[in-house]
């Protein structure tokens, strides 16, 4: 085991880059014997340099091959440890750390003083790529996946999107309570039975759950009106920092719980009729989507669909064009009648589409193993849903029946061999209890019963102009 400790000098503005840096190593198993991993861990920084207390939204690890120079940096969130797999032996790697606030606009520190590590083994054979392993921090609940408390293992940003408020990468449970003019959140802490209870308020208020933050955790949010525009507010449960942006014209809907540009953050979406657009988080900058439809869209939703970490958007509704649309499997009905079911990139070029029945529910969800989603879309029946999902753009769908469910949802969540899948989170009608309902293996678990008045709230939320009406009238 290597260590060593040090400091760097104070930036001259921002945040103190005051870091001790360890350094912990060991060899993987004789299975990947050419493969190592290496912890970092640093000290909390707690101060700006000009002696005000600082709000830290997180850490960014940096490291690579030549001295100065990372090849690869990963936000690991608010912890103060992570660890590096897939490292080769015998090669030598430099380590640093910067912190960042969560003021606007965000401040960093400079790098913490450089640490260098030769990993042991003597061996310049390439080994598994590099990857990242975010460990929380001294005091947090254990991860406990398949237990029911919907883990999903890590800190991985396309996971948290899924619900971890707190940053212990795990799926956290969140409910909400509607009344006029007013959301009451209530969110139960995974690994424990803390909750806590976020108030929004405003006219015609929607919930917007997303990571909006730089803290690399989720945030309770919600949309409401104010005057002719669409306020977006959200709250970072473990500073209590709330935040406010206008965004969108009260006239249009919204769309929450995408990330268009790849960064691991939310993005506020708006939409008119026949057109989608969102400000991206990385840099402020609006982008539209149009949208190939007759009318106004039916439903929206969106999914990582080719792996590379950006959203796709679908869409269902009247497309302009019926050419090549498949109905393989769809088991469609001329009662309900069919639109389309279009995937779309932020280009706006169509991935792929399909026709679906009209009188249907769209998520995205996936069967575990990548993170990868798929368009989904929920027939009911008598007395059960029928689900129908198009993974890589299946000509023909695959499908499963599930129990009749409200207050529906995604999560993510761990199979029992590791692999993560985005599943579909709801409320039984028959007895108000919430099950999480695996496609990849048609299992249901049953995670206990919600409180009275209480829904899931929405991980991914299209709201129509209709809908925020309907919600000033509750």
């Amino acid at each position: 085991m290597l260590h060593e400790t040090l400091k760097s000098k104070q930036s001259k503005r921002g945040v103190h880059s005051l870091f001790t840096l360890l350094i912990l190593s060991s060899v993987l198993a004789p299975l990947s014997a050419l493969a190592a991993n290496v912890t970092v861990l640093w000290d909390t920084v707690t101060k700006r340099v000009n002696g005000e207390a600082a709000i830290i939204g997180g850490y960014e690890v940096y490291y690579g091959t030549a001295a100065g120079n990372y090849s690869q940096v990963t936000n690991v969130g608010n912890v103060t440890r992570a660890t590096v797999t897939g490292l080769v032996e015998g090669r030598t790697y430099y380590f640093s750390v910067k912190a960042f606030d969560i003021s606007a606009p965000v401040l960093k520190s400079q790098f913490a003083t450089e640490v260098q590590y030769v990993v042991p083994g003597g061996t310049t054979l390439p080994g598994t790529p590099p990857g990242f392993t975010p460990e929380t921090p001294p005091g947090t609940p254990p991860s406990n996946p398949g237990s029911g408390n919907g883990g999903i293992g890590d800190n991985d940003p396309r996971k948290d999107l899924q619900g971890d408020f707190d940053g212990d990468g795990q799926s956290d449970m969140i409910f909400v309570k509607r009344a006029k003019g007013a959301l009451k959140f209530r969110i139960i802490l995974s690994g424990s039975s803390e909750a806590k209870t976020i108030d929004l308020s405003g006219p015609s208020i929607e919930e917007a759950v997303g990571a909006y933050d730089k803290s690399g955790n989720v945030n309770v949010g919600a949309v409401s009106v104010k005057g002719k525009s669409l306020l977006w507010q959200s709250v970072n449960l473990q500073t209590n920092v709330k935040t406010f942006e206008v965004f969108g014209s009260a006239n249009e809907g919204f769309l929450s719980g995408c990330d268009f540009d790849g960064d691991g953050r939310t993005d506020k979406a708006v939409f008119s009729s026949k057109l989608v657009k969102f400000k991206r988080s990385i840099d402020g900058k609006i982008r539209q989507i149009r949208l190939p439809l007759r009318s106004a869209a039916g439903a929206l939703s969106c999914g990582d669909v080719g792996g590379d970490g950006i959203d796709e958007l679908f869409v269902k509704g009247s497309p302009l064009s019926v050419k090549g649309l498949s109905s393989k499997g769809s088991k469609l009905s001329r009662a309900t009648g069919t639109e389309g079911l279009l995937v779309l990139n932020t280009a706006g070029r169509k991935i792929f589409a399909r026709l679906v029945q009209k009188k249907s529910a769209l998520f995205a969800l996936s069967t575990g193993g990548d993170t990868n989603r798929a368009p989904t879309v929920l027939i009911s029946g008598r007395k059960n849903y029928s689900a129908f999902w198009y993974p890589n753009g299946a000509e023909a769908p695959k499908t499963v029946s599930i129990p009749v469910l409200s207050s529906m949802t995604e999560i993510g969540f761990e199979q029992d061999a590791g692999k993560l899948e985005y599943g579909l989170l709801g409320i039984r009608k028959s007895d108000r209890h919430i099950l999480r309902v695996s496609l990849g293996t048609g299992g249901i678990v049953d995670l206990g019963t919600p409180g009275a008045g209480e829904d899931l709230a929405a991980m991914i939320n299209f709201v129509s102009p209709k809908a925020r009406s309907a919600a000033a009238r509750r």
